[in-house]
């Protein structure tokens, strides 16, 4: 019975290292999705690995936010506040390979220069970028750094921080309520997310910020106008949504701060 009993505590033990080690490839491959870090590039994939790696984006990007928070610190130790914003905007640019403003450029090109759903879903699918992407990228980028320098330092690093992260939880849950708008032909593969994949990673914490920041990123307003025009969710319109959040979070916490 003694052996039994050792064989059996070996057993779940060696059951909830494979369950860790899981846990942590299926974290390093939203890494690796998301953002330019070196990642082993052996890590096992499959469709629902990548389905599964969708619930860490909000995770990713709080390591994201932190990388920005952490050189906008630092350089505001040395540089003038406008300086150091624009250093932190460089960093975090870099870690993510602009991945989310190429997607916003995607989506204004395409909301602005689509005249039917299939013509502004081939307008996203060009890589070239248009007068309606630069122009919605100038705007928010400089939304991002007129807010964050109208910010005491701490609150700064802190919106940065906490706002990378929190904009991707509300991409998770655009990408698990809405149907993607295109079927074939996409830049990359669209995961389905099932409310087991993300419910229990994530408490109810996250999901009350959900609430409170959809308000200020216009989720309704911007969810409406999605589904008529592409009917659906892709990959422009999600990186929109985050990188708008951001922007729009950090002009109105800057609002709210100089009144008080």
């Amino acid at each position: 019975m003694l052996g039994l009993a050792k064989m059996g505590a070996v057993l779940m033990r060696d059951g909830q290292e494979a369950g860790l080690r899981r846990r942590v490839e299926v974290f390093l491959l939203a890494v690796q999705f998301l953002t330019r870090l070196p990642v082993p590039r052996d890590l096992p994939w499959s469709e629902a690995r990548q389905a599964e790696a969708m619930a860490y984006l909000p995770l990713v990007g709080l390591c994201v936010g932190g990388i920005g928070a952490l050189v906008l610190w630092g350089a505001a130790l040395v540089f003038p506040m406008p300086v150091a914003v624009l250093m932190s905007l460089a960093a975090t640019l870099l870690v993510t390979g602009a991945f989310h403003e190429d997607g916003l450029a995607d989506a204004a090109d395409g909301l602005g220069g689509g005249v039917t759903r299939e013509r502004a879903l081939e307008i996203m699918r060009d890589s070239r970028i248009g007068s309606y992407g630069a122009v919605s990228l100038g705007i928010v980028l400089a939304l991002k750094v007129a807010g964050l320098v109208a910010l005491p330092l701490w609150m700064a690093v802190a919106v940065l921080a906490l706002g990378h992260g929190i904009s991707r939880y509300g991409a998770v849950l655009v990408m698990f309520r809405a149907d993607y708008a295109r079927v074939e032909g996409a830049k990359f593969a669209a995961p389905r997310i099932s409310a087991g994949g993300m419910g229990w990673r994530w408490p109810r914490l996250w999901r009350w910020l959900w609430r409170w920041w959809r308000w200020w990123g216009l989720r309704g307003l911007w969810g409406s106008g999605r589904r008529r025009c592409w009917g659906g969710v892709s990959r422009g319109s999600t990186c929109a949504s985050w990188a708008g959040s951001r922007a729009i979070a950090s002009a109105r916490r800057s609002r709210w701060w100089n009144w008080a």
